[in-house]
């Protein structure tokens, strides 16, 4: 999969660009606050219509404008396809080939793996390891996200009861709802993680000792048992006993939306007793896990995103990880150094700045 070229305008503060990109290594470099990160938006934007950086899409048009465009031509298994995705204050278009489609239908066209900053990652809060999880799962199956559309609904609804008086038949109709959902997200964030696990099993000897053990694991609310079959009786009882909690604090206090991504290391929890260079070394393991598993699923590689990357990883640590990306991979790297790649060959170097691109190399 690749992304042959990309139009922009009045996003965040790209009045409007338009640039083609190399098939393998494309650097965009600049000072700080020039719009780099807002081109990797912009891109995760075309394939998701959404953004990586907020959930408020009303924040991305430039300011005193309303609408923002995307816009770019991808190749995919030697199809060319044409996308175009435009937020208004009124909602969304999206076009696949010209043609007005439902986001049913134009999420697939183009897939990203987002490489995450260690430290979001490992000392964030523990959305943002949702987030990181969900994203991945996304990029496998486009499902994934309606499904979590509904369950968010559903926390919605029930949530708004706590604000009113309700009948007891209308709240347990929306916690079946709450456990169907609830029941759904957990089996596939689980099976996810097992091939998670697996695929960074294959790699870690790469980075680590041959004595090191790397888990991902899940932690939910309530504490789920091996046996999912069991995993309907014991949400509903969970709900049962805490009943007046939530009424009195108003909201749900279980469910996927709760969760967190546990990253273990010889039986330790990773945030708390491995280096900065052990955490590293494990995100960008997780990062190439992903991406073999978009591989062995569709026979092609996603695109890569990496924000700030010179920020994360220094010049060996930078080249080592590039180093084992297939060839086939398209990856997007902002840095403030045009040189961190000066070594490798099939890079291509973007000059951006004040939301443009200057200079192609």
């Amino acid at each position: 999969m690749r992304l042959e070229n990309l139009y922009l305008e009045h996003f965040r503060n790209i009045e409007k660009l338009e640039t083609t990109f190399a098939p393998a290594i494309n650097i965009l470099f600049g000072e700080n606050a020039q719009g780099k990160t807002n081109i990797l938006e912009g891109i995760y934007f075309l394939a998701y219509s959404k953004s990586f950086r907020t959930s408020l899409l009303k924040n991305v048009p430039m300011h005193n404008h309303e609408v923002t465009t995307a816009r770019g031509e991808v190749y995919s298994k030697d199809i060319l396809t044409h996308l175009v995705s435009v937020s208004t204050n009124e909602g969304k278009q999206l076009y696949i080939d010209k043609k007005l489609v439902d986001i049913k239908r134009y999420l697939g066209s183009l897939h990203i793996i987002l490489y995450i900053p260690f430290a979001s990652l490992i000392y964030g809060l523990p959305r943002e390891r949702r987030k990181y999880l969900d994203r991945a799962m996304v990029s496998m199956d486009k499902n994934f996200i309606f499904l979590l559309a509904n369950y968010n609904r559903v926390i919605k609804m029930r949530n708004a009861l706590f604000k009113r008086r309700y009948s007891e038949k209308e709240m347990e109709a929306w916690n079946e709802q709450f456990i169907k959902y609830a029941i759904e997200i957990w089996k596939l964030r689980v099976a996810y993680i097992k091939n998670l696990n697996n695929e960074v099993a294959a790699l870690k000897s790469v980075f680590f000792r041959s004595g090191d053990e790397i888990e991902i694991g899940l932690s939910s609310t309530p504490k789920l048992s091996p046996d999912d079959s069991k995993w309907s009786d014991e949400v509903r009882n969970f709900l049962a006993v805490n009943k007046e909690k939530e009424e009195k604090t108003g909201f749900t206090i279980a469910g996927p939306h709760r969760d967190d991504m546990d990253i273990v290391m010889n039986s330790y929890n990773a945030r708390y007793f491995c280096s900065s260079g052990q955490l590293k070394a494990t995100v960008i393991l997780l990062t190439l896990a992903q991406i073999d598993l978009f591989y062995e699923k569709y026979d092609e590689y996603p695109l890569l995103l990496c924000d700030d990357i010179d920020t994360e990883l220094d010049s060996s640590k930078l080249l080592s990880f590039l180093s084992f990306l297939k060839k086939d991979i398209q990856v997007f790297l902002t840095t403030t150094q045009p040189g961190i790649c000066s070594t490798m060959d099939n890079v291509a170097l973007h000059e951006v700045k004040n939301g443009t691109i200057v200079q192609n190399k």
